[in-house]
């Protein structure tokens, strides 16, 4: 009887893990839609305009990263990420070297044109933290 209520916590933990797995990327994909939608260049990304984006009250945001940073690098995580993939795809050893090299090059800027937003400087779309107290920092 022991072993079976240890298998039923187990699943219920591995089904909240995935429940936060799952809102902690819908917080990171209503950060990268403000970003492409909403931010100015120059403008700060606010935790509550994510928060807005994901329909979350903004202090929820922190219960899937530790705090500011832990956001901001998730964001940009994911970013590479998906410039990742998208270069990996093109990186293969078909053609000369200059069509190879012609077509990772196509690949990184018709990637870059599509996604401007989520290319400029990061410190400049850095999250604004004013909503956030000292302590959440």
């Amino acid at each position: 009887m022991g072993t079976a209520r240890r298998e039923e916590t187990d699943g219920r933990k591995r089904r909240w893990q995935q429940h936060n797995a799952d809102r902690r990327q819908a917080v990171i994909e209503a950060a990268l839609t403000v970003l492409a939608r909403d931010l100015e260049p120059g403008a700060e990304l606010s935790v509550q305009q994510i928060a807005d984006e994901a329909s979350v009250h903004r202090t929820v945001l922190y219960r899937y990263f530790e705090d500011r940073t832990d956001l901001d690098v998730a964001i940009q995580q994911e970013i590479c990420n998906r410039a990742g993939e998208l270069l990996l795809a093109a990186v293969t050893l078909e053609g000369t070297p200059r069509e190879i090299v012609h077509r990772i090059i196509a690949a990184y800027v018709g990637w870059g044109a599509e996604h401007v937003a989520w290319m400029r400087d990061r410190k400049s779309t850095r999250l604004n933290s004013s909503h956030v107290s000292e302590s959440r920092m």
